[in-house]
């Protein structure tokens, strides 16, 4: 069965794929998909993407190697809120758990209505999912197999982000101030310069 898609779309995010060097990409010319996977430095060992392409938008899903056991009632209701509390106040995507099967994506969603997204806005679409499982796969791992609480596993995915990016101006900076985002409040934190 053949879906309609906009072939310019799927044209636009198939060039971006190839100048920026994804590999193994597959497309299916039938339903306007693209799948492939991605390996990261974190936590989890990779993920996998699927680009959906309809006529006037697109939507990224990418999925997580780690689900929790069907049969795990408590896991899946702690993963559940991790996923409500990570999702809170995020701005672009968000986190999607299937209370069913336990399966665990990333979703971006990118409005297409009348023109064709830049290069910008399709590798933003596309790396927001990654960064967002390397930023808090340290928590889905703390959940899924060491049973820690929700709110302690949000946390300390976010205060990690938090020093990191504090380390970093640390580093750029003498004696400036710089502002970072705390992704806990959306609400800027000056750092003094070291």
């Amino acid at each position: 069965m053949s879906i309609t898609y906009s072939k310019e779309l799927a044209q636009a995010i198939s060039s971006y794929l190839k100048k920026d060097d994804w590999k193994q990409v597959f497309f299916d010319e039938e339903t306007g998909v693209f799948t492939f996977s991605l390996n990261l430095t974190g936590s989890l060992p990779y993920v996998t993407y699927i680009i959906d392409v309809s006529e006037d938008s697109f939507l990224v899903l990418v999925r997580s190697p780690i689900q929790p056991s069907r049969t795990d009632k408590k896991t899946f209701t702690t993963l559940a809120e991790f996923v409500c509390r990570a999702n809170f106040g995020m701005k672009n995507g968000c986190f999607d758990f299937n209370l069913r099967d336990g399966e665990l994506y990333f979703k971006s969603f990118v409005d297409c209505d009348g023109l064709i997204p830049s290069y910008e806005v399709i590798r933003n679409s596309i790396h927001c999912p990654a960064a967002m499982f390397e930023l808090y796969s340290p928590g889905i791992l703390a959940v899924v197999f060491g049973g820690m609480s929700a709110e302690k596993a949000v946390a300390q995915c976010q205060e990690d982000h938090l020093s990191a990016l504090m380390s970093l101006s640390r580093d750029d900076t003498e004696e400036s101030e710089m502002e970072f985002p705390d992704i806990r409040t959306n609400r800027p934190v000056t750092q003094a310069g070291a």
